[in-house]
């Protein structure tokens, strides 16, 4: 029965008590309805209305994407998050001084050296080799370990936690079981690219806002050699690198739409042990490089072609300005290109490391020497204001740098800690 209070008003009215009864499960369905769009979280209706380009606030950071599980640093409103070892890192745009995401005054942070107690910081968080963290409407995502759980230890969880980090919670478990090559959140859902033991990668998709079981909506050829995803809009691309039906290897791109989902081959490599790099996407094209692992290989890896989304025309669209002989990685910035070379050497700890800055007609703006990294790091094209350069040294110390966009693009270091530091030991009380 409705509550007394609703009775007693239908009374004073004198409405037949059919008529009340129904009213009153009108009015509950009312406002049921009127409900569900605001307590949903990931609406489809929300994301079925964006165009199909990138929008920032529902959109994976593709311009902050590292080429392993997935961005170490992601944009928020006014700052950066990242994570450096087991700690969540938070820094404003301003000042671009990194802090441990925790406001807890009694807390000693890395400092810590209690092991009973460093897992108590806010900022902590058991990510054992999983860096992933995307801050996606004013929330920050982490995946990690339960470490307070027995039964769940060692088993991955994605954790949502609020922009201060005062509170976190478990959005869902998540597959531990095969490699993760990357891991992503776009348009209301998370994403993840796993590996098996045959070299067949898996597009697992789950949704943001309930607990509904992973669909795989995307399994490549086994014995795929490469693979990676580039998120734009209402598409996902993968560029992969796979054998075909005479068993040549041949590179591929491919788009999966995900309002369709449906998956179309744009592109495939004619050219036998030859395959894609997606550089970029900008103004409805895709720009991309040719690379041929062969010995006798006559393929120009600094040539970059394009792609047109609408008519499906190739063209090529310029040359990197390197020299022969070195291999260029480019990526799309905001408002020009990232070159990334390293000469071709014997000796690759002798390698020559520079970054070039380039503009829409690939001329050089600017050259910078990047000689004192170490022979592994990984470059994020970032946003407007600033690039991004992480890398281990020589003393296994965990670096940070910040590129400038607005001042010279001068690499500026920012955070450089240790490896224990940065992984303090843990003992959890049972």
């Amino acid at each position: 029965n409705p509550p007394l209070f609703q009775n007693e008003f239908l009374k004073q009215e004198g409405w037949p008590i059919m008529t009340k009864r129904i009213v009153t499960v009108l009015l509950v369905l009312c406002m049921i309805i009127g409900l569900v769009p605001a307590l949903s979280g990931c609406s489809s209706l929300q994301y079925d209305s964006l165009p199909d380009s990138y929008n920032a606030e529902t959109d994976y950071p593709q311009m902050f994407y590292r080429s392993a599980v997935g961005p170490y640093v992601t944009p928020s409103e006014n700052g950066y998050y990242f994570i450096a070892g087991s700690f969540i890192y938070y820094m404003d745009q301003a000042n671009l001084n990194p802090v441990i995401l925790c406001g807890r005054p009694e807390c000693q942070h890395e400092l810590e050296t209690d092991p009973e107690k460093v897992w108590k910081c806010n900022g902590y968080i058991s990510t054992v080799g999983i860096n992933f963290i995307q801050y996606y409407e004013k929330s920050l995502y982490v995946i990690g370990y339960d470490i307070e759980n027995t039964a769940l230890q060692k088993k991955f969880f994605l954790y949502r936690f609020s922009p201060d980090g005062k509170s976190r919670e478990v959005v869902r478990q998540i597959n531990g079981e095969e490699a993760v090559q990357m891991s992503a959140i776009h348009r209301g859902y998370f994403y993840q690219y796993t590996r098996d033991e045959n070299s067949q990668y898996h597009l697992w998709r789950m949704p943001l806002d309930k607990d509904d079981p992973a669909d795989e909506i995307y399994t490549s050829p086994q014995n795929t050699v490469y693979s990676e995803l580039y998120f734009w809009g209402n598409q996902i691309y993968i560029s992969e690198w796979h054998p075909d039906e005479s068993n040549v290897y041949r590179g591929q791109i491919e788009a999966y739409n995900v309002e369709s989902n449906s998956t179309e081959i744009l592109l495939t490599n004619k050219i036998n042990d030859g395959h894609y790099s997606i550089s970029g996407i900008d103004e409805n094209k895709i720009f991309f490089q040719y690379y041929q692992f062969a010995e006798d290989s006559n393929i120009d890896p600094s040539q970059v072609f394009s792609y047109d989304l609408k008519t499906g025309e190739q063209d090529f669209v310029g040359s990197i300005p390197v020299e022969s002989g070195t291999y260029p990685t480019l990526l799309r910035s905001t408002q020009e290109w990232i070159v990334s070379q390293e000469s071709n050497t014997e000796d690759y700890e002798e390698l020559s490391r520079m970054l070039l800055i380039l503009d829409d007609n690939f001329e050089t703006k600017r050259e910078l020497s990047l000689s004192y990294l170490p022979k592994r790091y990984s470059i994020a094209p970032g946003d407007d204001k600033y690039a991004f350069i992480w890398y281990w040294d020589a003393t296994y110390t965990y670096c940070l740098d910040v590129v400038d966009k607005q001042d010279k693009w001068t690499p500026q270091n920012i955070l450089k800690k240790t490896f224990d530091e940065l992984n303090p030991y843990v003992v959890i009380p049972r």
